[in-house]
């Protein structure tokens, strides 16, 4: 009878004693579960601040007009930004620009974000090279590359001096920049949209950037594959400096 009992405490100190290690066991596992709760927490209040500055500044535009220059990689953060004059890889070989910005009048930016979207919904991102270009910068590419093919007279002004034109190109979802049959800024014949010794994806990939940039109101130039003007509005020359941060 004692032997039985003894062996009825044991096993009932036993069974308590396992059910406070898997209730301990249990702690530790629902913590480890909120702190990576908290992580996902955090980084979803961090891209929705992301989120809420493009919101606010979006709000900060509606009272403009359609003549204001307004900055695309805050209405739009999914544009790469690969501003070649705010560096010295650019067929001037001089830092032109004060800091990495593109601007756009409020009107033809509206557009290139719609067309963003497009581009992005058949998997691909919008890569600006340049938009929104000072005339006294005009004045010093004139000076090294006085053809109007490739640098717009200053004294008549280019669609970039007036906040209308950018310059583009498309890369895939990881930013990879595709192939268009010559860099950008390269002066000469590859260069052109009537240049044909091209393989056939190249020639067909530059038609539909060309076609699709046409359904949101772009036009293209007959040199410049990159190169596309707003259809949509006249706007005066502008000569103001970048706002830099």
């Amino acid at each position: 009878m004692k032997k039985t009992l003894s062996l009825s405490l044991f096993m009932s100190i036993l069974f308590l004693f396992s059910c406070k290690k898997e209730e301990k066991a249990g702690l530790v596992e629902e913590t480890k579960t909120i702190e990576i709760d908290s992580a996902q927490v955090q980084e979803t209040e961090t891209a929705s601040e992301l989120n809420q500055d493009s919101l606010a500044y979006w709000k900060s535009i509606e009272l403009l007009s359609d003549t204001a220059l307004v900055d695309l990689k805050k209405l739009h953060p999914a544009f790469i930004l690969d501003v070649k004059y705010a560096t010295t890889d650019n067929f001037t070989k001089q830092v032109l620009y004060e800091c990495e910005k593109c601007l756009l009048r409020k009107k033809p930016a509206l557009a290139l974000i719609e067309a963003a979207k497009f581009f992005e919904g058949e998997g691909y991102k919008v890569k600006l090279f340049d938009t929104y270009r000072p005339n006294f910068i005009q004045w010093k590419m004139w000076e090294i590359v006085s053809d109007p093919r490739y640098v717009a007279d200053p004294a008549k002004g280019s669609m970039h001096n007036r906040g209308a034109a950018v310059d583009l190109s498309l890369t895939d979802t990881e930013g990879n920049e595709l192939e268009m049959g010559s860099p950008y800024d390269f002066f000469g014949q590859v260069s052109h949209h009537a240049y044909q010794d091209l393989p056939k994806e190249v020639l067909e990939r530059r038609i539909y950037l060309k076609e699709s940039l046409a359904k949101f109101g772009f036009d293209p130039i007959t040199s410049e594959w990159w190169h596309y003007s707003y259809r949509d509005g006249h706007y005066n020359i502008l000569n103001e400096s970048f706002e830099c941060e």
